[in-house]
Order: C-alpha cells, then structure tokens, then sequence
C-alpha cells in the first residue's frame, strides 16, 4: 500500500523539476498574409523569406517584421521606415529568454527593438512601448 501512495508522489515531484519549455513567438507559425514584405528586407537575405511576418508598426509608423534565420533556433526582427526607404536594421539571436533586446535601430528617433516571447509582459519599469506582443520598443532620444 506504501509503495501505490509513493508513486504518484514521485511522479508529481520528478514533473515539478522538469525544465520550462522553450520561449515561442506564435506570429511564426501562422500563415502568411496578403501584406506585402519590403524588398529591402527579402533582399537583406538574413531572414528565410518565407518566414517573415508583419508585426506591426508603432506610433511613428516604423513597422516591425519577424522571421527565422537560416540558423537553428534563431529569430530575425528587421525595423523599417516606408517613408525612408533607406532607413533598414535587422538582426538575429537565439530565443533563449522571455525577452531580449535584438536590434538597434538609426532610425530618428533611434529605438532598440525587444523581441518578446508569448504569454510574457515586461515590467512597466523598463520604458518600453509595445507594437504587438511579440515586439516592444525602446525610444532612444
């Protein structure tokens, strides 16, 4: 009778010490939308082309889009200006943590872009202005 009530006991114990799962970032998975990618940013070639995706555009309409790397476990934020065509950053990290500041951006005013994983907020105290939930912003200036 001991050994019925410790099993469950060990099971409960050995599924509280597993390791979280993976940070995700659902805008990846889902399908592609009719809105058209910037050249500039297919052309960048940093990002698998068919994996970029619109993630929104914050109050000076610089937009944001996502995508994988050609690298494993890597993810892509570009930040683009449509009114100057010049102004493009983009780069890629691992998506080890909850967030992570991913791309610096020449932009005027200049702003670091925060990739964010889902179900995370970060705390208000970090000044960061939200375009969707996956991407968050740091004005600089």
């Amino acid at each position: 009778m001991l050994g019925a009530l410790l099993l469950p006991a060990l099971l409960l114990g050995a599924s509280a010490c597993a390791s979280p799962p993976p940070p995700t970032l659902a805008l990846l998975d889902t399908p592609e939308s009719s809105r058209e990618i910037p050249a500039q940013i297919i052309e960048a070639d940093f990002m698998e082309a068919e994996s970029i995706r619109f993630a929104g555009a914050d109050d000076d309409r610089i937009e944001y889009y996502l995508g994988r790397s050609d690298q494993a476990d890597e993810v892509c934020v570009a930040i683009f200006s449509p009114q100057r065509t010049y102004e493009f950053s983009g780069g890629c990290a691992p998506l080890e943590h909850e967030t992570f500041a991913l791309v610096r951006a020449s932009t005027t005013p200049e702003r670091v872009a925060h990739l964010v994983a889902d179900g995370y907020t970060p705390p208000a105290d970090e000044g960061l202005t939200r375009v969707s939930d996956n991407v968050w912003v740091e004005i600089l200036g």
